[in-house]
């Protein structure tokens, strides 16, 4: 099943970049010393993102996701920047392909995309510009508590923000595959915000 993947960092031997996807991540205090080491050869590719979430890079081979390590950008004779552009683009195509819906829970929607990759589409700028469009907004607020869980909503909403807290209410105390944070995000046309940060 796809949501039961497990991600594992470690050497690859043949890599397609085609299945090679950007992936966010939660960072905390045992990873901040060695994600974001940008002189460790084993150390994770890795780039802040927004609050505690940074972009990594994940190589689906069907089975599992492994995380690309900077050893990596040996392998495929390409630099940092463009090994992230392949990344962003491959998710991108997931959008293009038509794999992204809008599920309307309440007076926010759930953003559904097969199981791996809802949160990590918070990097894609299209997604954020159809779903202003598709639903009508200038400002979006999201959750996004869980890599196959994200929700979002029109920020001048109010019953929108009351949707986002029920939800990251009712994970608080559940054992979620893959969590990344309890934050809320603000999407203001151009770029997201983180809004909150919980300990």
């Amino acid at each position: 099943m796809l949501c039961r993947r497990v991600a594992r960092a470690c050497y690859l031997g043949g890599v397609d970049l085609a299945q090679v996807f950007a992936y966010l991540k939660p960072l905390d205090q045992r990873d901040s010393g060695s994600v974001l080491n940008l002189t460790d050869d084993g150390g994770l590719l890795a780039r802040p993102f927004i609050g505690r979430l940074v972009t990594t890079l994940v190589h689906d081979d069907g089975h599992a996701f492994t995380f690309l390590q900077r050893r990596h950008l040996r392998e495929f004779a390409l630099g940092e920047d463009d090994i992230f552009a392949t990344g962003l683009g491959n998710l991108e195509r997931l959008v293009a392909d038509g794999r992204v819906r809008l599920h309307r829970h309440g007076a926010a929607y759930a953003v559904i995309a097969g199981g791996n990759f809802e949160a990590s589409l918070l990097m894609c700028q299209t997604v954020w510009q159809w779903v202003s469009t598709h639903i009508g907004a200038q400002a979006l607020c999201a959750v996004a508590p869980a890599r196959d869980v994200l929700m979002v909503g029109d920020a001048a909403v109010p019953d929108v923000r009351a949707e986002l807290g029920a939800l990251l209410c009712r994970v608080a105390d559940a054992e979620l595959d893959h969590a990344l944070t309890v934050d809320t995000y603000h999407w203001d046309g151009l770029a997201w915000s983180c809004i909150t940060e919980r300990n």
